[in-house]
């Protein structure tokens, strides 16, 4: 099984060793055997198929996981956020938001926590 950790910044002022840092503490709890990076300096308003994001997805199989230190990363809007976790469970594969602590693997009640983090992400 792979494991794909996707970073993103929106501007150069920032860096990704923060979201790097978080997703290096959860790979000591989950070790991960073909573990892949994926990497955007981008805007969250830039829709998640033209970004990098996209290409890991794309690259995942049924069973793989993609990570990412908070779901804000994935998309800046509630919709975004959505879209990308039903093409993802679509296909079978698991998004985990370590800062939440929870695998959102396409069931009722990863699609409720989504929902609501998705709207927290979006009025911050």
């Amino acid at each position: 099984m792979k494991t794909i950790a996707y970073y993103r910044i929106s501007t150069n002022k920032q860096d990704e060793a923060s979201q790097r840092q978080i997703v290096a503490d959860w790979l000591k709890q989950h070790p991960a055997t073909d573990f892949r990076e994926a990497y955007d300096q981008a805007s969250g308003a830039l829709p998640w198929q033209e970004r990098a994001i996209a290409f890991a997805l794309h690259d995942c199989e049924a069973g793989d996981t993609i990570v990412v230190s908070e779901i804000s990363r994935i998309a800046r809007s509630t919709v975004g956020v959505l879209t990308f976790l039903q093409a993802a469970a679509a296909r079978g594969i698991n998004v985990v938001a370590v800062r939440s602590g929870i695998t959102l693997d396409g069931s009722t009640s990863s699609k409720i926590v989504v929902t609501v983090l998705a709207m927290a992400a979006e009025i911050e």
